[in-house]
């Protein structure tokens, strides 16, 4: 049997885009992943992937439109949005 991938479109919110320093990026993913995983090969993008994904316990996840913990699968095709919590005041 031949695995395609089919890229995870990353979406990145907020302080988290601006120290990675980008809106989006794609990650190649074959089979079901965490989205901790996930954050583990992000982070080796680039030093500024690994600071923006550094603290992964003061961020928020959402899988296509679904706020999820980083232990939530990401099945390819998925969409995730990665953003730091929400404060209103």
């Amino acid at each position: 049997m031949m695995t395609t991938d089919r890229p995870v479109r990353v979406l990145y919110f907020a302080k988290v885009r601006e120290t990675v320093g980008a809106d989006t990026d794609h990650l190649p993913m074959a089979k079901p992943t965490l989205i901790s995983d996930c954050l583990k090969t992000l982070s080796t993008f680039s030093s500024a992937h690994a600071a923006g994904l550094e603290n992964t316990d003061a961020l928020r996840f959402a899988v296509n439109h679904k706020l999820v913990e980083k232990d939530a699968v990401v099945h390819p095709g998925d969409e995730i949005a990665i953003f730091p919590p929400v404060t209103g005041g």
